[in-house]
């Protein structure tokens, strides 16, 4: 990766300010990166086009520095930014997991990219579950896209299992959100459970109160997944609501 080198064996993370950490992003952009990812998170003007893996990188330096406590008070202006935050927070969340960092941070999220990549590495929420569960349940009522998103999406990577889908198929029934993303975050959520559990999530299906649209979509997105038994296609579709 070009300058990656130069980043490695350049200590440049102590002291550093918000601009300097933005000039380090502007002076890794890929073009052909920033059009690919444009295509890929419409309504997101400022990408400049860095690959994740610098990404990762320069969070841990911001963290090993002592510096990222400083760096997460500030406002993304770039797509890049707002990922460099959210795995800033994953990363410090492993050992020591903090709600108000992660509170903090909701409200700056304001596509899929962020809020997926955010949530995959709040890898340590699962060991505080009925406190994340209780802390996901005004998300999972918010009127704001990305917040619904947020909270059926950590759901999804880090809470299917058995032992919760009653919570998860609660938390369906009463989704309530017009949203095309917060549509979809519930749809892959819903896909998820059946592919982990199918017996249990088509009897929910059959008795499902998700609005026609959603449903639906989640239907397409189990009939679309390779790890679903073909067996199940026809019953699938047979649910499927007009």
């Amino acid at each position: 990766m070009k300058n990656m080198e130069v980043f490695l064996n350049f200590d440049i993370m102590s002291n550093m300010l918000y601009n300097e950490v933005q000039n380090i992003l502007l002076c890794q952009k890929d073009y052909k990166y920033q059009k690919f990812m444009s295509k890929l998170i419409p309504n997101v003007e400022k990408i400049i086009g860095v690959r994740m893996p610098f990404l990762k990188h320069m969070a841990k330096g911001i963290i090993k520095n002592n510096q990222d406590e400083t760096y997460l008070l500030n406002e993304p202006i770039y797509l890049e930014e707002a990922l460099l935050q959210a795995l800033i927070i994953g990363y410090k969340t492993q050992k020591n997991f903090d709600f108000e960092k992660v509170k903090a941070f909701v409200p700056k999220i304001n596509n899929w990219a962020v809020c997926d990549t955010f949530c995959t590495y709040l890898k340590s929420v699962s060991q505080f579950p009925n406190e994340t569960l209780e802390f996901l349940s005004s998300y999972l009522k918010s009127t704001q896209e990305f917040e619904v998103r947020f909270a059926l999406v950590l759901l999804l990577f880090h809470f299917v299992e058995k032992k919760y889908l009653p919570f998860i198929f609660k938390a369906l029934d009463d989704f309530n959100h017009q949203g095309y993303y917060a549509q979809m975050g519930a749809a892959w959520l819903l896909s998820i459970c059946f592919i982990k559990y199918p017996e249990q999530t088509f009897v929910y299906l059959k008795e499902s109160k998700l609005d026609a649209q959603t449903f639906n979509r989640a239907i397409q997105k189990i009939c679309e997944s390779k790890a679903v038994d073909k067996k199940w296609f026809s019953s699938l579709r047979a649910l499927k609501k007009y």
